[in-house]
């Protein structure tokens, strides 16, 4: 193999893996080397966690154009964060979100307002415990 052909190869190879690189980049739903709450601190270190934020992200990024979202996506941000390091208060409000997502986009007219929890009335909500929202939200626990 010539010089030539060689450097066109190695080029290839590193295009593929800038491109792998990016691509697990935009599945998760922030980077982990910038993590700076507590939420997205535990969030990176466990894989099940990490796993929803991916699902989330992809579900967040196919909805991203329907108005209000945006700020119910912040508004759910800031009740993630109020989670701090519980594990069990991540699991159920990333399951609880995910659901909330999928409904609007299996939604006919996909109306954001439609799918905001009972009671959280556009504002924050408290954190989500383990014992509240498993009987709230059965599926979830």
């Amino acid at each position: 193999m010539g010089y030539a052909m060689r450097c066109q190869w190695l080029l290839a190879c590193v295009f593929i893996v800038i491109y792998a690189v990016h691509q697990e980049a935009q599945a998760q739903g922030f980077d982990c080397s910038l993590a700076r709450s507590d939420a997205e601190f535990t969030v990176c270190g466990n894989k099940s966690l990490s796993s929803l934020d991916m699902t989330l992200n992809q579900l967040y990024i196919n909805l991203k154009a329907l108005p209000g979202i945006r700020d119910q996506q912040k508004r759910w941000i800031a009740q993630r964060d109020s989670c701090g390091q519980n594990h069990g208060c991540l699991n159920i409000i990333y399951k609880s979100r995910v659901n909330e997502l999928r409904s609007l986009l299996s939604a006919p007219n996909r109306d954001t307002t439609e799918v905001e929890r009972p009671g959280s009335g556009g504002g924050r909500s408290p954190a989500p415990t383990e014992s509240s929202d498993c009987k709230r939200f059965p599926g979830l626990c």
